[in-house]
């Protein structure tokens, strides 16, 4: 699993927008529970933690949705919460209805809230990408995000990061998951060795780092 960042010096890769796609802030409540099956008392719960909705529209249809953390970044596949910065956001909780996937809405919805963070002064925007989702982690490339580095477990079952390359990102984004640099050898397989993960049961079991339809083989 790979943590990326946009920083406020990188350049935004040019991305064409239909005429018909437009993308929003929304505080509707009643809107962004029927579209993301939240129910609404959790969506006023991450309004008071100081989470933005987005919304991406296309001819006038809610087709896809995600959240901006500003206070505290929640995890769900490393089970944790990381503080954010105040110069800093994490975005999260993104989808795309089924039935519009394909059509390269997510980078659209990723670089307009890029756009808009830059504007008002944010430092850094960061986002966690399942390479194993390859049109997710394709679209977060799109959208201008550099990868910082591989979030993985070392053979004492410990979170860290295994860097693209040692430097100042990937220094950043072990500060900011608040794990250390790999410094020794790393399980192959994050999914296998998450508590989270269903499919968890102390064997490999997933289909995680894999090509084709294969089992990994951690």
């Amino acid at each position: 699993m790979a943590i990326a960042v946009f920083t406020k010096e990188d350049r935004i890769p040019q991305i064409d927008f239909p005429v018909n796609v437009k993308v929003s802030k929304t505080f509707n409540t009643d809107l962004l529970h029927k579209i993301t099956g939240q129910s609404k008392m959790e969506i006023e719960r991450r309004f008071l933690e100081q989470n933005d909705a987005w919304v991406l529209w296309a001819d006038s249809i809610p087709v896809s949705f995600g959240w901006v953390a500003r206070f505290f970044a929640p995890i769900g596949e490393l089970e944790r919460f990381v503080r954010v910065k105040a110069d800093e956001v994490y975005l999260w909780n993104f989808r795309t209805a089924a039935a519009w996937r394909g059509r390269g809405f997510y980078p659209m919805l990723l670089q307009k809230i890029i756009e808009s963070e830059i504007k008002i002064g944010t430092q850094k925007i960061w986002i966690i990408a399942k390479p194993e989702n390859k049109s997710s982690f394709k679209g977060i490339i799109r959208a201008g995000f550099q990868v910082a580095g591989e979030i993985a477990f070392n053979t004492g079952n410990e979170l860290v990061l295994l860097p693209v390359q040692r430097g100042e990102r990937a220094d950043e984004a072990a500060e900011f998951l608040n794990i250390p640099i790999a410094e020794t050898s790393i399980k192959p397989c994050w999914c296998c060795n998450s508590n989270h993960m269903a499919h968890a049961k102390g064997e490999c079991s997933c289909m995680c780092n894999t090509v084709g339809a294969e089992l990994c083989i951690c």
